[in-house]
C-alpha cells in the first residue's frame, strides 16, 4: 500500500461531511453497536434534525478505498485507527461543534477502536 496522507484523506472525507458551516455548540453523541442494529438510521436521523455533523467509520473506510482502492483489509483498519481519532481536533475550526459518531462493534474495532 502507498503511504497514506492523511490531509489528502482528511479533504477528501471532509465532503462527505454536511453542515460544516452552521453554528452549534459543542456536544459528543456516539452511537456504537453491532452491525445491523440501526445506529446508522438514528444517528443520520440525529444529524439531521439537530444540523450536527454526521461521522460515520463506514464513511471513513469508503474514502481510504475510493483514494487507495488496493488497501489490503489490515492496512484499512490500521489507518482508520490512526486517523479516526484525529478527525474531530481537525474539525475543531469550523463552526459546528456538534459532532455524532456512528461506528460498529466488531473484531476490528474492538482491537482497534475508532474515535
Amino acid at each position: 500500500m502507498d503511504t497514506i496522507d492523511y490531509d489528502k484523506l482528511f479533504q477528501h472525507y471532509r465532503r462527505k461531511i454536511k453542515n460544516l458551516q452552521i453554528h452549534n455548540k459543542k456536544l459528543l453523541i456516539t452511537f456504537s453497536g453491532v452491525t445491523a442494529s440501526g445506529k446508522s438510521t438514528v444517528a443520520k436521523f440525529l444529524a439531521k434534525k439537530t444540523n450536527g455533523l454526521y461521522l460515520s467509520a463506514d464513511d471513513l473506510r469508503t474514502t481510504v478505498l475510493e483514494l487507495w482502492p488496493n488497501t489490503k483489509v489490515d492496512e484499512l483498519q490500521e489507518t482508520i485507527t490512526k486517523f479516526g481519532p484525529t478527525i474531530q481536533n481537525r474539525l475543531i475550526n469550523y463552526p459546528n461543534k456538534l459532532h455524532i459518531l456512528d461506528t460498529n462493534i466488531d473484531t476490528h474495532s474492538v482491537k482497534y477502536p475508532f474515535w
